[in-house]
C-alpha cells in the first residue's frame, strides 16, 4: 500500500510539472486548478507540494548535474518528459532522506517507461546510473 502512495506522490509531482512547462501558470495556480475541476489523475498533497516546490527551488542545480552527466545530448534536446523524470529522480537522491538511491532510480525507470520511448527508458537509467556511481564514490 505504501508503495502505492509513493507511485502515486511521483506521478502527480511528474504530471504537475510537465503541465507547468507547457502553461504560463504559477505552481500554485495549477494546484488551485487541480482541485477546483477535481481532477482525479493528480494527487495535491503536502509530499506532492513539497517535492514540486523543491524541484523548482533547486532546479538550475538539478539540471547542470544532467548536463554534466549527459554525454549524448545537451539538455535543451531531452525530451521535456525525460527532463522531468530526470530532475525528480536527483532531486530525491540529493534532497529526500527518506528515499534510497536505488528506489529512485528504480521509480524513475518505472515513470519512464510509462511516459517516455524505450530508447529514453534507456538513456533516463544510464545517466542516473553514471550519476549515483559518481554521488556513491564520494560517499565512500
Amino acid at each position: 500500500m505504501e508503495d502505492i502512495k509513493k507511485y502515486n506522490v511521483r506521478d502527480s509531482v511528474f504530471k504537475i510539472l510537465f503541465e507547468k512547462s507547457f502553461r504560463e501558470d504559477t505552481i500554485e495556480e495549477l494546484y488551485s486548478i487541480v482541485k477546483e475541476e477535481n481532477i482525479q489523475e493528480i494527487t495535491i498533497t503536502n509530499k506532492v507540494q513539497q517535492v514540486v516546490n523543491g524541484i523548482v527551488e533547486h532546479q538550475a542545480e538539478i539540471d547542470s548535474i544532467i548536463s554534466k552527466y549527459s554525454t549524448t545530448r545537451s539538455i535543451e534536446r531531452i525530451a521535456t518528459a525525460n527532463l522531468i523524470i530526470l530532475r525528480l529522480a536527483i532531486y530525491e537522491i540529493l534532497f529526500d532522506d527518506k528515499v534510497p538511491t536505488n528506489t529512485a532510480v528504480y521509480e524513475a525507470v518505472k515513470l519512464a517507461e510509462t511516459y517516455s520511448a524505450p530508447k529514453d527508458v534507456r538513456f533516463i537509467n544510464g545517466l542516473l546510473g553514471a550519476f549515483t556511481r559518481n554521488v556513491e564514490d564520494k560517499q565512500s
